[in-house]
C-alpha cells in the first residue's frame, strides 16, 4: 500500500476520528478564517491548543513535521525576507542590510 502523507488520512478511534467528515471540513475552514484575524499571542495560544488536540488524536507528530518541512522552509525564507525588506526603526544594522522592528512584528 502506498505511504499516507500527513495531508492523507491515518485510522484511529478517537473523537476526532469519529466526527463527521463534513463537519471536520467546515471546522478547518472555520479555523482558517479565525486564524486571519488573530494577534501573534492568540496564535500561539491557538498553536498550544491545535497541538493538544494532535496528542488527544494520538497522530504521530514528528513524521507530520516531517513531511512539512520543505512547507517549513518556505516560511522561513519568507520570515526573513520580510524582516530584512520592511522599514521602520532598526532594531540592529549590519553592512548590507538592516533588521526592523515592523519586519520582526509583521
Amino acid at each position: 500500500m502506498a505511504e499516507l502523507t500527513s495531508f492523507g488520512y491515518l485510522s484511529g478511534d478517537s473523537v476526532l476520528h469519529r466526527l463527521d467528515p463534513r463537519f471536520k471540513l467546515l471546522f478547518i475552514i472555520s479555523l482558517s478564517l479565525l486564524c486571519l484575524n488573530l494577534n501573534f499571542i492568540s496564535l500561539g495560544i491557538f498553536t498550544v491548543l491545535l497541538l493538544g488536540l494532535v496528542f488527544l488524536s494520538r497522530l504521530p507528530l514528528h513524521s507530520g513535521l516531517r513531511e512539512l518541512r520543505y512547507f517549513l522552509i518556505l516560511l522561513l525564507l519568507v520570515f526573513i525576507a520580510r524582516v530584512l525588506s520592511t522599514g521602520g526603526p532598526s532594531v540592529f544594522d549590519l553592512p548590507v542590510v538592516s533588521v526592523s522592528q515592523q519586519g520582526l512584528r509583521d
